[in-house]
């Protein structure tokens, strides 16, 4: 082989080798990302707290993952027992109906079936929250006005309101991890909106869920608080109302507490508290010396004669001893109320008579004339209203003014008499009337009885009673 064949053949060689080592050197350098900071940019960059990346996690809403794609869903159902609980729970709950998701909460990253990978510190998993995070955690959301502002009429102060309550106060103030958290109310996984019967927060669940605490006499004794309350609700007159008669416009504990601002009322404002349902109450012991004397002596208004818990059913007699409340308590006979006291029960129970006596005698009427005394039924309830009206005129102590009520309930009694009369004298009437109208048909009956049993017979003798033909003896006889 010449030279100038082995020149070539190198030249070929070379040319063959260039792309090879092109080729080569693309595979061993790393992959260029046009999204990821330059060297500069990376330097510039400020570090990001941990902190601020968890509340960054907490405040972004996670795409809903179904259970064939969330690694979350998937792992803890294969756990079984509370693991996979809490999932169905959660899957029943009003976040995952407005599809927010695990990762919300608890951060890591749903997406993969490793355990470790999802729960590691880059995918930002918090795990369980610790109790005294819990408020801020549920405020990152609840606090957003913007975000709160998709889901409806949603207030954004609870945080603020349970800064304000025993329960936070005691959480931020004294590091109290034994209060009440958002999630010893609406449970963790398993919150339910505030209506549904299911809720621990339905009205009529409340006695139960504030009694998970409130009912342990151990924890309670800690703070000084009877551990009979919730008891002493479900045997007073508003907890028969609510529980036992179905009753949903009575009080229970949110109602006099307060929710996320729960605060025993005091001294100074039990009144207002009593005085939004009880409103002509509170406007007549505004009015009373009771009022005066209570706050000069540091007694709580309402209080002082309602235990606002075991609280009993009042009744009309109430200077009786064993009555509950009783006037007795503190004024007795020879008391310069006393003379007053008797005044008011005299009162009280005159239009309790009054109202019973007319709903017996417009149900007697009824029933002895047979006619309606529908056109009495506003009277008979405005005796029933002087009669509620009395009961709240008591925490007025004036005698005066329970007895112009009383001389209005007669004046409209008087009223129901009247009518009374009169619809007895047109039953009577009617009666009459009735008796003369029987009188004519029946004459008239034995009239026409008459007229066909003789006249007729006398004119056509051969047609009977009954209009059968005789046939004529001589017809027959053809």
């Amino acid at each position: 082989m010449t030279n100038n064949t082995l020149h070539r053949l190198l030249i070929i060689l070379v040319l063959l080798a260039i792309p090879l080592a092109a080729l080569w050197a693309q595979d061993e350098a790393p992959a260029e990302d046009s999204d990821s900071p330059t060297a500069e940019e990376t330097e510039a960059a400020p570090e990001t707290e941990a902190g601020e990346a968890t509340q960054q996690l907490a405040s972004t809403k996670s795409p809903l993952l179904t259970r064939e794609e969330s690694g979350c869903i998937t792992c803890h159902l294969e756990l079984e027992g509370d693991l996979a609980t809490m999932v169905t729970q959660f899957q029943d709950s009003i976040h995952s109906e407005m599809d927010f998701s695990c990762t919300d909460c608890h951060g890591g990253d749903p997406n993969t079936d490793d355990m470790w990978e999802a729960k590691s510190e880059e995918a930002g998993f918090r795990g369980k929250p610790d109790r005294a995070a819990i408020p801020e955690l549920c405020a990152s959301c609840h606090s957003d006005a913007e975000l709160m502002r998709q889901y409806g009429n949603i207030r954004t102060d609870q945080l603020d309101l349970y800064k304000t309550s025993q329960h936070g106060m005691a959480l931020y103030e004294n590091g109290d991890t034994k209060v009440a958290t958002c999630v010893d109310c609406h449970t963790s996984h398993n919150i339910l909106k505030v209506n549904n019967p299911n809720s621990p927060v339905y009205k009529k669940n409340q006695p139960t869920t504030c009694g998970r605490c409130h009912s342990d006499e151990a924890l309670m004794s800690g703070y000084g608080i009877e551990s009979t309350i919730p008891d002493d609700f479900r045997g007073g007159q508003h907890g028969i109302q609510l529980l036992e008669n179905n009753d949903m416009g009575a009080p229970v504990c949110n109602n006099c507490h307060g929710s996320h601002g729960a605060m025993p009322p005091g001294v100074s404002t039990v009144e207002n508290v009593c005085g939004t349902c009880h409103l002509a109450t509170e406007k007549y012991y505004n009015r009373s010396r009771h009022s005066e004397v209570f706050t000069e002596l540091g007694f709580g208004q309402c209080v002082t004669c309602h235990n606002p818990h075991k609280l009993p059913k009042p009744t009309d007699n109430f200077l009786s001893e064993d009555a509950t409340p009783s006037c007795l308590a503190c004024h007795s006979e020879g008391d310069d109320q006393y003379e007053k006291i008797v005044a008011m029960r005299e009162s009280i129970l005159g239009i309790q008579e009054l109202h019973q006596e007319a709903v017996e005698l417009v149900e007697e009427t009824e029933h002895t004339t047979h006619m309606s005394m529908y056109d009495m039924t506003p009277q008979v309830e405005q005796i029933n209203t002087k009669m509620l009206t009395a009961r709240a005129m008591v925490h007025a102590t004036d005698p005066q003014a329970m007895e112009a009520n009383f001389e209005e309930a007669r004046g409209t009694f008087a009223v129901i008499q009247d009518f009374t009369v009169r619809l007895i004298d047109r039953a009577k009437v009617n009666r009459t009337i009735v008796a003369i109208l029987a009188i004519v048909l029946i004459g008239f009956g034995l009239f026409m009885f008459v007229y066909r049993r003789m006249i007729l017979d006398v004119l056509h003798p051969w047609v009977t009673y009954y209009g059968e033909a005789v046939e004529d003896q001589s017809q027959s006889s053809k």
